[in-house]
């Protein structure tokens, strides 16, 4: 298993929808090293639990060198003690294929 190492993420789309209600969006990861992973989420705040809680799924859905061929699953717990303050948690993998040695 290989790890990402340092990394800083870009996300579209509103991660605090109101209780109930769907977000999605898109998620870029930047590994060191400039490679990039492309993720797909959505997700929703769980209703009646508190602290407010935040449940999102992001797909891999590619990137860029060493990720080229990035695809997994990663569910994400996010629980916010303010409205600027939170923590997050997750479990999941992402794989990543060896390159497509077919030149184009």
């Amino acid at each position: 298993m290989r790890r990402v190492g340092r990394f800083q993420t870009r996300q579209t789309g509103c991660p605090e929808p109101d209780a109930g209600r769907r977000t999605e969006g898109e998620a870029l990861v930047f590994a060191s090293g400039g490679d990039e992973i492309y993720l797909t989420y959505a997700g929703r705040v769980i209703p009646g639990v508190e602290p407010r809680t935040l449940e999102l799924t992001y797909l891999a859905v590619g990137g860029t060198g060493r990720f080229a061929r990035a695809e997994g699953e990663i569910v994400v717990s996010v629980v916010y003690a303010s409205p600027t303050a939170f923590v997050g948690r997750g479990e999941g993998s992402i794989r990543c294929a060896a390159p497509d040695p077919t030149p184009r």
